[in-house]
């Protein structure tokens, strides 16, 4: 839904934890309901990517994920990238997510991870 010419995306932190499949489904019907059509998620928000995996989520709303390096995890190498990637689009049940960031948007495939981003630094990472 778009409100002064603002996107709204809904965080899938809200499913770190106590929350069902059943829980994740009616989510996923609300936002439906209230036109609602991007998802933020990240492997650090406890079974987030798993639900909206279990629930079908990719294929019906934009999943935006991120890896969960810079917060006392591995450091944020090419390969840890891709490792990452692939670990959400497992969980996610999907083919493609996007990886948000603040500048222009460039897209790319490699290693069977397709990816949407905006920063250059993950296109110098990862579509090398």
């Amino acid at each position: 839904m778009a409100a002064n010419g603002l996107k709204l995306v809904f965080g899938g932190a809200a499913f770190i934890k106590d929350v069902t499949l059943e829980g994740v489904t009616e989510w996923l019907k609300t936002l439906e309901d209230l036109n609602i059509t991007v998802i933020d998620t990240a492997q650090g928000y406890g079974a987030s990517e798993e639900l909206l995996g279990q629930a079908g989520a990719a294929s019906r709303f934009t999943i935006d994920t991120k890896q969960s390096s810079g917060f006392g995890g591995p450091p944020s190498t090419k390969e840890f990238i891709v490792s990452s990637g692939k670990t959400s689009l497992e969980k996610l049940q999907t083919e493609s997510v996007r990886a948000p960031h603040r500048l222009s948007t460039t897209s790319c495939s490699t290693n069977g991870i397709r990816l949407t981003s905006t920063t250059s630094t993950l296109q110098t990472i990862v579509c090398l």
